[in-house]
């Protein structure tokens, strides 16, 4: 917002590089942070403005005190809460608002410059007239700031000791210059040090806003830059600079461009030599190129923090001597330490008298750095195959035998930190590596899962977990990193390959492993879900072609118009399927159990289900559609008619692992169950079960006419056999009957097989029957018997038994007790032609009018 009662531009000055200060700043690596997620800055609409507030809410606003989550000091105050400012800054116990614009210009120019009595204890990220208003139609342009494209977000994150408060102005406008965005980030360390970060930005207005800090108006420091625009993907960090006494030093990586007085140490590696250079200073700050005289160098732990001069000495470097040809630089040359630091800084000292200053200085390098490990030497173990420990090693990449562990089930991982020379880092502990597969090795061309290496113990250069753990089946390579032991050097530019252990860097800074990945395998499914995937129906009087059935006879065979099928999933101890549970790797062994409270279910005829792979952990399981079952029929006594109720249970099992020690069979968890919720597997066309039997009666006639023979299918009531007027669907046909014990003029020439004649399905449970007249004529009887029985050419076992010979009806489940104690015989008659039953009866009679 521009303050338009003001009549006149402040005239100021701006610095072309940076003042020596209390601060330094360095080019750092530019990584961005996404705020997505982050909460959205809340303005106080003036209430919050300790002073100058013009009624501009949100334009020159700021927000309420925000807890930072840590205690972070400024310019040697120590803060743990902040505003911020929407015109790009953040102050510190300080509530000035004021206003945005100087001038519109173009070029548009800003109020308060640095140094600035309204400003102290603040940080300008970019101090433009920032304008986070939804819609803002003031200052000649018409500018919009919405959710969720245009924001100021603030966060804290991280953890002790290295927690950081971020703030983002992500795309949000210059007030009234249509088009302008700008995309800002101040990030606020634990340690003290700041960073800003600057991504895409488009300035209409051709404003050169300030970037700085003032602590007060003689203590601050700018940035010079050429553009805005030109700063994208840039990042500058800030750390604390502690002016001292003439022979005040410093210490950086020898890398730093001359006359250079601050920079940075990048991570090193133990057992890695490495080289800093060391610069003298004078009490302003600036690099004494005059300097001579011989000062003591020593790497210091800097972990527990405190004053340089408390810091305990890891490794002396020796004494080196400046002269005056070194211009105040000197060079300390193949530095090594063989141990593992996480926050190392080196110490100057100048015994007193010694150079040209009369006081002993002592002075440590302004940035910390870490010595890390190079790599890990890694090795898996468990006790068994879903408990850690460390009695078996998990290195397993056969497609069968040897030892497995059960996927998503704990395992045990050791890893040794070493240096370069491959020795253990004793130092390396209070870390936190990270676990990650990287390639398949079995199957070929197999999913790679997701390793977890769980909760670590680190200790004495040792990290240890417990509760690691790999989500899929087969074997995999794995890798150990630790990003996080570096971490003080996280935004000084050290290139990623070179902080994280395990890695080292290409030429082009792109991370290569230091040692190849460790096998380890192979991963089995801890279990199989086996669940149902269709409805299956039996077939009712086994029999889809009659259209009329609705009962079963109990001993009848019936099999499935619809076969099961259930959907079986290899999955790990989270229920994951474990999609590489494939070809060569899947071995699962079908199993099925039939049950039925209502009978005795024979299951004789049922196979074992076939078991079908989809390649991708998942499969099936098939009832075969050819499977008869039958409820078991008692030859004693009848049984009286009942409702079937059916369950099949369908798992499977893979008992190939089971062979060797800690190894198991892998089951199923719960078995896919076909149950009708509760009723059973339905039938096609009704579920009713009939005790039967097929009755023959004997029958008399004449000679000269066809002789019909009574026969009909009965069920048991209860209480009798009676007609079974629901079955219309037996069928016989003549090979199932036999005909023998010819008696008088009838024989096997007159009356033979050919004179059988039997219509189709029975109808009410009545059949049709009948023997064609003898041909010739003849007088005489023969009997008759149906084999229900199997087999072709087989003998019936109607009573009395004889020797004639018929094919079997296959239906054994219609014998009577025609004979004997059981029912369990063929039903038989006897056809007379020509000869009377007795003297009422009539062989034939005609009625003449």
């Amino acid at each position: 917002m521009l303050f338009v009662w003001l009549g006149l531009c402040l005239a100021g000055t701006h610095p072309s590089a940076l003042l020596a200060a209390s601060y330094v700043s360095i080019p750092t690596t530019f990584v961005w942070i996404s705020p997505a997620g982050h909460t959205d800055a809340g303005w106080s609409n003036g209430s919050q403005c300790s002073r100058a507030f013009y009624g501009a809410a949100v334009d020159d606003d700021i927000t309420a005190q925000i807890p930072l989550g840590f205690t972070f000091n400024f310019g040697g105050t120590n803060y743990t809460s902040v505003q911020i400012m929407s015109n790009g800054r953040l102050q510190f116990n300080n509530g000035y608002c004021g206003y945005g614009t100087q001038s519109v210009g173009p070029p548009r120019t800003y109020p308060y410059p640095y140094p600035d009595n309204n400003l102290v204890r603040t940080m300008k990220v970019y101090g433009a007239d920032l304008d986070p208003l939804p819609t803002d139609s003031s200052g000649g342009g018409t500018t919009t700031c919405s959710l969720p494209g245009c924001r100021v977000t603030y966060a804290s994150l991280g953890a002790a000791p290295n927690r950081y408060f971020v703030v983002t102005w992500s795309n949000v406008p210059e007030w009234g210059a249509v088009g302008s965005y700008f995309n800002l980030q101040a990030i606020l360390y634990e340690n003290g040090a700041f960073v800003y970060q600057f991504g895409p930005s488009n300035n209409p207005s051709r404003g050169m806003a300030q970037i700085g800090w003032e602590l007060s108006r003689a203590d601050y420091g700018l940035v010079q830059y050429a553009s805005i625009g030109a700063l994208a993907g840039t990042a500058v960090k800030f750390t604390r600079f502690a002016a001292g006494t003439l022979g005040l030093f410093n210490a950086f990586d020898s890398n730093t461009p001359p006359g250079s007085v601050a920079g940075v140490i990048q991570t090193k590696i133990a057992g890695q030599p490495f080289n800093l250079d060391i610069v003298a200073l004078r009490n302003n700050g600036t690099l004494d190129t005059n300097y001579t005289g011989a000062v003591q160098v020593e790497l210091v732990d800097a972990s527990s923090g405190g004053a340089c001069t408390g810091l305990p000495s890891i490794l002396s470097l020796g004494t080196f001597t400046f002269q005056k040809r070194n211009n105040g630089r000197l060079t300390v040359p193949n530095i090594q330490f063989n141990d593992a630091r996480a926050n190392l800084r080196v110490r100057i000292s100048e015994s007193n008298g010694n150079g040209n200053g009369n006081n002993t200085s002592v002075a440590c390098s302004t940035d910390n750095f870490a010595l890390r490990p190079a790599y890990f030497l890694v090795t898996a173990t468990d006790t068994d195959w879903q408990t850690p420990g460390t009695g078996r090693v998990l290195n397993n990449t056969a497609v069968s035998g040897g030892v497995v562990h059960k996927a998503g089930q704990s395992f045990s991982v050791t890893a040794s930190a070493v240096n370069a020379a491959g020795a253990i880092t004793t130092g390396y502990q209070n870390s936190t590596p990270t676990l990650t597969a990287t390639t398949v090795l079995l199957p070929s061309g197999g999913t790679l899962g997701t390793l977890s290496g769980g909760a670590w113990n680190v200790a004495s250069g040792v990290a240890v977990s417990n509760s690691a753990a790999y989500s899929e089946a087969g074997a995999v390579s794995m890798q150990m990193t630790d990003a996080v032991f570096a971490a003080v050097d996280a935004m000084d530019g050290t290139p990623p390959c070179q902080l994280t252990i395990g890695d080292q860097c290409d030429s082009s800074n792109n991370p290569v492993p230091w040692v190849p990945a460790t096998a380890v395998g192979r991963f089995v499914p801890d279990h199989f879900s086996v669940t149902a995937s269709n409805t299956p129906a039996f077939k009712t009087f086994n029999d889809s072609a009659c259209s009329s059935r609705s009962f079963t006879y109990i001993g009848q065979g019936f099999g499935y118009a619809t076969a099961p099928q259930a959907l079986i999933t290899a999955q790990n101890a989270a229920g994951a399927t474990t999609q590489n549970y494939r070809g060569a790797l899947w071995r699962p062994v079908p199993a099925f159990a039939y049950s039925s409270p209502s009978g005795t279910l024979d299951t004789g005829l049922a196979t074992t289900p076939t078991v079908v792979s989809n390649n991708d952990g998942t499969g099936s399981e098939n009832v075969n559609s050819t499977d008869l079952l039958a409820y078991t029929r008692n030859p004693a006594t009848p049984q009286a008619a009942f409702n079937a109720n059916i369950s099949l249970n369908l798992s499977v099992t893979d008992p190939s692992e089971a062979g060797v020690a800690g190894n198991g069979t892998i089951n199923t968890s719960a078995p896919a169950q076909f149950n009708g919720t509760g009723s059973g597997i339905a039938f096609d066309s009704g579920n009713a079960f009939r005790y039967g039997r097929l009755k023959l009666g004997n029958a008399f006639g004449s000679e000269a006419l066809d002789l019909p023979i009574p026969i009909e299918a009965q069920y048991w009531n209860g209480t009798v056999f009676v007609t079974n007027d629901l079955d219309s669907c037996t069928s016989l046909n003549a090979g199932n009957i036999a005909l023998g014990n010819y008696r008088k003029g009838l024989n096997a020439t007159n009356m033979g097989t050919s004179h059988i004649s039997i219509g189709g399905a029975f109808v009410n449970g009545k059949g049709s029957l009948k023997l064609t007249r003898p041909s010739p004529a003849a007088l005489g009887s023969v009997d008759l018997a149906i084999n229900l029985g199997s087999g072709l050419g087989s003998i019936d076992q109607s009573c009395p038994a004889w020797t004639t010979t018929s094919n079997g009806a296959g239906m054994a489940y219609l014998r009577g007790k025609w004979c004997g104690a059981n029912y369990d015989r063929d039903p038989k008659a006897r056809v007379t032609f020509g000869i009377y039953k007795n003297a009422n009866d009539f062989i034939y009679m005609r009625e003449m009018y």
